[in-house]
């Protein structure tokens, strides 16, 4: 009911508060004691306190036994049974009304009985929630203004206390009513008589599906005995409250573990039951158990890994001490567990990689790394070395600093063993063991940069085996190799200790001399290697090879770089073989400058390529017994970026080198073989032919029969009507390669022949298993006809060779009437030159029947 309704009632005016009226009570006595009763009623912590000091505050303070706290509903309606309460049932209508106005009513005695009362509101957050009632024992008594304002004073008060307790008890419901723990009281037959809400929470069950329930129904069997023992030691021991773990079933069928505490209250007349605590501890357990699992699994892991494994401390001033290792490390390094525990990893590790243990432990210290993996040296219990790879995972303590870490340990010596073997192959010779080009220009490096700070000369030593072809040829390859063999034995016996001997591949041989102190000391060095290398050298006891050797020398001058040493050397070894073989050349200024105008030459080539600046000239073949002009030789030239047009002689021998030989030999079969096409059309001649060279490099490319025949199909000409020309010189290069490509070739059906004959080393032998169809004369032997005996001679013997092998003889280089009439004479089948006319563009050629 709110307060400041007016219901007719006697009410005395407007006066201060309650409690300032009854301050101003000049019974000081009175006084005293409404203070003490207001400090009791504040000090209650229930209603049923609050209530109880209220009354005894209001027998005591207004001399009446007749006091009650009546609690009324929202209409201001008296709760409970009335005719209990109070033998004057129409007293009721005193509290209604105190109830409704929200203010206190005070009735005075009368005629039949009619007592007088004094009743005052009890408001709690502004609304009336009881009535403090009290009355006189006579009907002539009456209640005076003091009275009326000692029991306002006693009612505030007690709405005060009331509303403290309502906020206590509303603090309190929350705390059990979102608690995660369950609360239960279970009286000594064993019922649950109060279950806090959580239960629903925790087990899926409703409060008053387990009240009036033993909460046995619901603990798993084989847990009721360890219940009933705590039952009874908290029986016999009050003060001791008992807690074990036991399995509860969730309303899903589920089994939940609870850590359930009893207390034994059975005494205590407000709970008269024990107080079960409960707290949901299935996760815990869960986790333990998972724990548990994995530490026996890592235990098993630990113990049966067959890698090396061990714990290793990481505390203290001298961390790496082996807490625990397993089999698998111990039987690694030769010992067993026990013997491992305690040893410092640092008193078995190679001495040179400890520092790897103390970098990785600074690591962990100064951040945030926890994985670390390195390669090591640790001591096997025979003494030896084994190298390991080690993995090691930290493990960091509460405070994140390292505790310890777990090592995995892998033997990877042979591992190792083979790395190093594989390294040693990819930087040495696999037949003598020298450096490899890559292995000696690493050391090459290093030299220079040593003398350029030493102030000392070095050199460079590159060396040919002379003729050594003709070995691998004649007594193959077995031979050829013991002749590698003994020629690098013999150079490490020359060569000091502080030089470096290499083999670049085939005969190529490399010595880097350090430490000279005058340029002159190599050209005695290089004697020296060349008296040693020619003595003879017994393969067998039924062969024995003598070789001479051609060295080309270079001293290195500051800027100088590992390539262009080398190149320099080999250059001068070129110059070496060019002046006859068995000799040394130093490099200087001349073939500086030869090799600066070889890579000017190379250069050229390339923009010739690139720009299309290639030219084809076509120089007739003429058949001498009828004087038919059978075909053309292309020869291959370049202009340069002013116009000028350059030979073959003059760029061949670099094309040959760089390789660029290739395409540009590529080229000029294609552009030939399309001039082929034309002319047989042009003079209706199917028999017409053209000659192409082949270069070495050419003939040992990788799929040339397919550019062959690419360019043929292109062409739309017949294989039968073109000539190959191969060097002599590519005979010796190639070996079996060169005379299977040759096969190849005369296969598809062209005619395949050898240029250059009589100039180069072939044997008679070799060259009757080639598949070739004729023998080219060189020039320079056509050029000493009718002058020279000599070159007669051997035309003569070319020529008589070809006709012993059925193939035809041409001559090359035909510049006069007598030269021709001696060809015809010694019975020379084709002949070109300029005595048949110079080689010229294809639209200038004229092939006809006759010359």
């Amino acid at each position: 009911m709110s307060k400041g309704q007016d219901n007719g009632f006697e009410r005395p005016s407007a006066a201060p508060s309650p409690l300032g009226r009854a301050l101003s009570d000049p019974d000081l006595d009175r006084f005293a004691r409404m203070v003490e009763s207001g400090r009791e009623i504040a000090a209650s912590r229930t209603f049923a306190g609050v209530i109880r000091t209220v009354q005894n505050a209001v027998e005591t303070l207004l001399h009446t036994s007749d006091c009650l706290v009546v609690q009324v509903d929202e209409k201001g309606q008296p709760v409970g049974d009335r005719s209990q309460s109070d033998p004057e049932p129409a007293a009721w209508e005193v509290v209604r009304q105190a109830a409704e106005s929200g203010r206190t009513i005070r009735r005075r005695g009368g005629p039949g009985g009619v007592r007088p009362v004094l009743c005052a509101p009890i408001l709690l957050e502004d609304h009336v929630v009881a009535c403090l009632f009290a009355t006189q024992g006579g009907s002539d008594g009456a209640f005076g203004d003091d009275d009326e304002r000692v029991l306002d004073f006693v009612a505030t008060l007690a709405g005060a206390a009331f509303e403290n307790v309502a906020g206590r008890e509303a603090y309190f419901r929350s705390l059990i009513e979102y608690s995660h723990d369950v609360t239960a009281v279970v009286d000594r037959h064993g019922r649950t008589t109060y279950v806090t809400p959580s239960i629903e929470r925790r087990l899926g069950r409703r409060p008053e599906e387990v009240e009036g329930r033993a909460p046995f129904d619901l603990m798993y069997g084989d847990d009721l005995d360890a219940v009933a023992a705590s039952w009874s030691a908290a029986v016999r021991s009050p003060a001791d409250p008992q807690t074990l773990e036991v399995r509860f079933r969730h309303a899903d069928g589920s089994w939940r573990w609870m850590e359930m505490t009893m207390t034994n209250r059975l005494d205590d007349p407000r709970l008269h039951g024990m107080v079960l605590n409960l707290s949901d501890v299935t996760e815990r357990r869960q986790a333990a158990t998972d724990l548990a699992r994995a530490s026996e699994q890592f235990r098993l892991a630990f113990d049966h890994a067959p890698i090396g494994m061990a714990l290793v401390d990481q505390k203290g001033r001298e961390p790496g001490r082996i807490l625990l290792s397993n089999e698998a490390l111990a039987m690694m390094l030769g010992t067993d567990p026990a013997a491992l525990a305690g040893v410092n990893v640092n008193d078995i590790t190679h001495p040179d990689d400890r520092h790897v243990g103390y970098d990785a432990h600074r690591r962990f210290v100064t951040s945030h790394t926890d994985v670390a993996q390195d390669e090591v040296r640790l001591q096997h219990s025979s003494g030896t070395w084994l190298w390991v790879r080690v993995r090691a995972a930290l493990i960091r303590d509460e405070s994140g600093a390292p505790d310890y870490f777990i090592a995995q340990v892998v033997d990877v010596t042979e591992q190792r063993a083979a790395e190093e073997r594989l390294v040693h192959q990819a930087l040495h010779d696999p037949l003598t063991g020298l450096p490899n080009r890559r292995l000696f220009l690493d050391h090459l490096e290093q030299a220079i940069a040593r003398a350029e700070r030493m102030r000392r000369h070095l050199a460079v030593l590159f060396l040919d085996l002379d003729r050594f072809k003709v070995i691998n040829d004649s007594f193959g390859h077995g031979t050829g190799d013991t002749v590698l063999m003994e020629t690098a034995r013999r150079l490490q016996e020359l060569t000091r200790a502080s030089d470096t001997l290499g083999r670049l591949g085939g005969d190529e041989f490399v010595v880097l001399v350090e430490d000279l102190a005058e340029t002159d000391e190599v050209r005695a060095i290089a004697q020296r290697i060349q008296d040693a290398l020619s003595l003879p050298i017994t393969v067998s006891p039924a062969v024995t090879v003598s070789l001479t050797t051609s060295i080309g020398i270079t001293v290195a001058r500051p800027g100088d770089s590992p390539a262009s040493l080398l190149r320099d050397a080999d250059t001068a070894l070129y110059r070496a073989k060019d002046l006859g073989r068995a000799r040394y050349e130093l490099f200087g200024d001349h073939l500086r400058m030869q090799a600066v105008s070889r890579m000017s030459l190379e250069r050229q080539l390339r923009e010739a390529l690139d720009q299309q600046r290639l030219v084809a000239l076509y120089q007739p073949v003429v058949e001498l017994a009828g004087g038919r002009r059978v075909g053309a030789e292309a020869l291959l030239h370049y202009r340069t970026s002013s116009g000028a047009l350059v030979g073959p002689s003059d760029f061949m021998e670099v094309a040959e080198e760089t390789g660029l030989i290739v395409p540009m030999g590529t080229w000029l079969l294609r552009r030939a073989c399309h001039e082929l096409a034309v002319w047989q059309e042009r003079f209706r001649d199917p028999r017409l032919r053209v000659t192409v060279d082949v270069s070495p490099r050419q003939l040992l490319s990788v799929g040339f029969p397919n550019t062959v025949r690419s360019v043929l199909a292109d062409a739309r000409v017949k294989a039968t009507s073109i000539s190959l020309e191969i060097g002599e010189a590519a005979l010796t290069e190639g070996g079996e390669t060169t005379r299977a490509t040759m096969a190849e070739l005369q296969g598809m059906g062209c005619q395949v022949g050898i240029a250059g004959f009589g100039t180069g080393y072939s044997s008679l032998t070799y060259l009757r298993r080639l598949p070739i169809d004729f023998l080219k004369v060189d020039a320079s032997f056509i050029r000493g006809l009718g002058r020279n005996a000599e070159d007669e001679t051997i035309v003569d013997a070319v020529i008589k060779l070809a006709q012993a092998l059925s193939l035809t003889s041409l001559a090359d280089g035909v510049d006069t009437a007598d030269q021709e009439h001696t060809l015809r004479r010694l019975g020379c089948h084709l002949a070109q030159g300029v005595r048949f006319g110079p080689a010229g563009p294809p639209e200038e050629l004229v092939l006809s029947s006759q010359a």
